[in-house]
């Protein structure tokens, strides 16, 4: 259940385990090892550096986002990443714990 108490408790870490283990065993066989997708990010050096942004993505499925955090994981140049996620998704206990381990931010749907 998401309720303030909840959302109070949320650490974002700028290493989230969640998300490497995401990346590693989901994401690289499927952009890197098999496929080779060639993921591109436009104007990327104008992302600025050392400051926190928000990039607001117009989307057709749940996991359109993974290719751009993907590559800015590999770019190696930012902290981390987040996204917010339905909170209907966080009625699984067990789905919870693992989309907190992504640091990923609960809102309501």
């Amino acid at each position: 259940m998401i309720d303030i108490e909840y959302l109070k408790k949320i650490k974002l870490v700028s290493q989230p385990f969640g998300q490497k283990i995401v990346a590693h065993c989901l994401l690289l066989p499927n952009y890197r090892l098999f496929a080779k997708v060639d993921i591109q990010i436009e104007n990327a050096e104008r992302i600025p550096r050392g400051e926190s942004v928000i990039f607001a993505m117009n989307h057709t499925d749940r996991f359109n986002y993974w290719p751009f955090q993907y590559k800015l994981l590999k770019m190696r140049e930012f902290p981390f990443t987040t996204v917010w996620v339905k909170a209907k998704y966080y009625k699984n206990a067990f789905l919870a714990k693992g989309l907190d381990l992504c640091n990923l931010i609960p809102v309501p749907s």
